[in-house]
């Protein structure tokens, strides 16, 4: 999974209820190193279904394994899912735009992002 910037990343997974899977599943960074780019905030289970937190202190690349503890050697039923949420300011805006200037113009005029400051020098 591909994360833009730092924020909260949501990971549930559930199994249909005739299966005998036993889901373990976790996030984790790439050849699970640990750089401190991901911090486990907790788990909760409910109804069938697992959902972990996360807090992502870095972009970059996640892997999320998935294992059946109990080995099934057959076709089972299970599903995960995950949800990303940006931080807000940790993903950069857009390049503002600035329209054409002349010397005879008294105003400068372009696009950018509602709520930013543009700073113009000469």
């Amino acid at each position: 999974m591909n994360v833009s910037g730092k924020g909260t990343l949501l990971l549930a997974g559930g199994t249909d209820i005739s299966s005998n899977i036993d889901l373990l599943f976790i996030a984790t960074e790439y050849e699970y190193q640990d750089h401190g780019y991901l911090e486990h905030l907790g788990s909760e289970y409910d109804d069938g279904v697992e959902v972990q937190g996360y807090k992502v202190n870095k972009a970059g690349t996640y892997y999320i394994p998935v294992l059946d503890l109990n080995g099934n050697n057959y076709d089972a039923i299970y599903g995960i899912s995950t949800q990303f949420e940006a931080d807000k300011n940790t993903v950069a805006p857009n390049k503002p735009a600035v329209n054409k200037v002349d010397n005879n113009d008294k105003v400068i005029t372009g696009k950018a992002e509602a709520g930013s400051t543009v700073t113009l020098t000469t």
